[in-house]
């Protein structure tokens, strides 16, 4: 980028000769780049923040005049800025969304996508067998939770609470096996 001279020199047996152009000059493009926040991976209806990290170009008159176009990969419309303003979206649906960046001046453009992927609430259920039974009564779960399109590992903290009884006001249990709060399917024993 800049502004040149460009010289050639032409010889013969006769004589030399030079013949100069000047005002050769040079303009760059845009380098379109961001980054987002979380890190690829969020919740529906809680915003994303995209940052601009662009390189802007140079056009004719020195000056960083560049467009910016986000295309956030869903059913809002193209956002078009002069500047290279933080944007923040929101997703209403669940679902991988592919994310543009378009950076032009006089040059041309240049284009930057990274994709996001935004998870749904999960929805908790499981079930116990058995659910009735003596002391020392061994109880298996089996987690049947839903978060569909989920973009990651979906995590699981069990508690129980003991309602106690007249003949066992404070109600003792335990996790068995390799079971621990934090399981897929734990295993109790109650008592």
């Amino acid at each position: 980028p800049g502004q040149f001279t460009a010289s050639m020199t032409a010889i013969n047996p006769c004589d030399s000769t030079t013949a100069t152009v000047d005002n050769i000059k040079i303009f760059t493009g845009p380098k379109a780049s961001f980054t987002v926040n979380p890190d690829s991976i969020g919740c529906i209806n809680t915003p994303f923040t995209f940052t601009n990290t662009s390189i802007t170009g140079y056009n004719s008159s020195c000056q960083a005049t560049t467009t910016y176009k986000w295309n956030f990969g869903d059913v809002s419309a193209i956002v078009t800025l002069l500047t290279n303003a933080t944007q923040t979206h929101s997703y209403t649906t669940s679902g991988i969304f592919t994310v543009t960046l378009i950076a032009s001046n006089s040059c041309g453009p240049d284009t930057f996508i990274l994709h996001v992927c935004v998870n749904p609430p999960p929805v908790p259920n499981f079930t116990t067998n058995p659910s009735i039974g003596c002391s020392s009564l061994n109880v298996a779960t089996n987690n049947t939770t839903t978060s569909a399109n989920g973009c990651g590992p979906t995590n699981f903290t069990w508690s129980i609470t003991s309602l106690g009884s007249i003949c066992n006001p404070t109600g003792n249990w335990a996790y068995t096996g390799a079971s621990t709060s934090s399981s897929i399917n734990p295993t109790f024993i109650f008592n």
